[in-house]
């Protein structure tokens, strides 16, 4: 987040007010462009101004709204934002806006012929307008995310130019010597030593590069409410009773989900999503406290049917009770001989690769670009650091 200050300096900045010598001028000028440039009218109602500066170029109000317009992620957001949240979409808007002119600025640094990559951007812009139908859809399509053709056009330029500095430093493309000047090797020692490191980790996706998968259990919960008026004693005497119901097989677990668990448990029936022991254990704990090693204990046994005494849950109080319903056994990590393996290892080290490479690059064209206001710098800098 931005510091306070910055945010009430830029975004409850006033445009400047004429004095009274010009304030005619002004009218009849405003008048005018009002009545001549729907554009101008439109700056005019938004009272345009400048956020601010990012190397060669400025940032306006209204590219902001322009970026959200243009994601669907952010357009989503933004409908259900209150106040505090737009200046938050606002805050991400206006860091997306800042790094992707750096990036252009850079992309144009690299010497591509300007002519070269208008007419690079005019031949994506006509395949984008094909895909849409034609002039008249993309035009319609356009007017929805409210975009004018001019602002469209500008943002494929902009999209070339940022992708095509990022294929330089990835070594995707060329740099300013006609030449790729970056290796994307990735070398057998490091592939070795990812696959030792994944082989041990905990992670489910690292262990899905390497083959490995750890043994899943699949639960299923009976959840005894407390009733308000009565005990907790009460709602556990009536969960060890079905219990002993279901134990003896007088009904089955499905059965008595549906008509004693509260109506919230009774979805899926009470089933839970396949976790590993150590998750489970986790869960239990956060549930039960200590009590709930009987989950663990479950689990250690593997007799599927087998359940758990009743163990006590609070907020909302209730009994719970859990069924071991099925066990999906884990795999051992393959060979690193295996082809597979091989290249599921190269394309994920490639890809971490290509964004240590990108945040290291950024960093640099920071570091040499002309930002202002001053906080700015940290800021851009930070997102850079956090990006995925």
């Amino acid at each position: 987040m931005i510091t306070t200050t910055i945010v009430l300096a830029l975004f409850s900045q006033q445009p400047p007010q004429p004095t009274a010598q010009d304030a005619q001028a002004a009218a009849v000028q405003s008048a005018r462009a009002l009545v001549e440039d729907p554009r101008t009218r439109r700056a005019y109602l938004s009272r345009d101004w400048m956020i601010g500066v990012a190397g060669d170029e400025i940032v306006l109000r209204s590219d902001l709204d322009v970026v959200i317009s243009q994601s669907a992620d952010l357009r989503g957001r933004w409908q259900n934002a209150d106040a505090q949240g737009r200046q938050v979409l606002y805050e991400d808007a206006l860091g997306q806006r800042l790094e992707t002119l750096l990036r252009v600025q850079a992309g144009m640094d690299l010497g591509f012929d300007p002519e070269v990559v208008d007419q690079r951007t005019e031949f994506a812009f006509g395949d984008r307008v094909e895909r849409l139908g034609g002039h008249r859809a993309a035009s319609k399509a356009l007017q929805s995310d409210q975009l004018t053709p001019a602002q469209f056009r500008s943002h494929l330029r902009d999209q070339l130019l940022a992708m095509t500095w990022y294929q330089v430093q990835v070594g995707r493309a060329a740099g300013r010597t006609g030449r790729v000047f970056v290796d994307r090797n990735v070398r057998p020692g490091w592939i070795y030593s990812a696959y030792q490191s994944f082989s041990k980790s905990a992670s489910v996706e690292e262990q899905a590069l390497v083959g490995k998968k750890e043994t899943n259990y699949r639960l299923q919960i009976l959840r005894v409410p407390v009733d308000p008026e009565g005990s907790p004693a009460d709602a556990e005497a009536l969960a060890l009773e079905l219990r002993r119901m279901y134990a003896e097989g007088e009904v089955s677990f499905d059965f008595l989900i549906r008509t004693y668990a509260d109506p919230a448990s009774q979805e899926n029936l009470g089933r839970l999503l396949p976790m590993t022991a150590q998750r489970a254990a986790q869960v239990a704990q956060t549930f039960h406290g200590p009590s709930g090693e009987a989950v663990g204990e479950l689990l250690e046994s593997g007799h599927t049917g087998n359940t758990t005494m009743p163990l006590f849950r609070a907020g909302p109080d209730s009994w719970l009770i859990y069924k071991l319903e099925g066990i999906d056994p884990g795999t051992d990590a393959q060979p690193l001989s295996a082809p597979e393996i091989q290249q599921a290892l190269q394309i994920f080290l490639l890809k971490a690769q290509d964004k240590s490479r990108e945040r290291a690059a950024f960093a640099e064209v920071l570091s040499d670009s002309f930002i202002y206001p001053a906080a700015f710098g940290p800021f851009l800098g930070r997102r850079n650091a956090q990006s995925n």
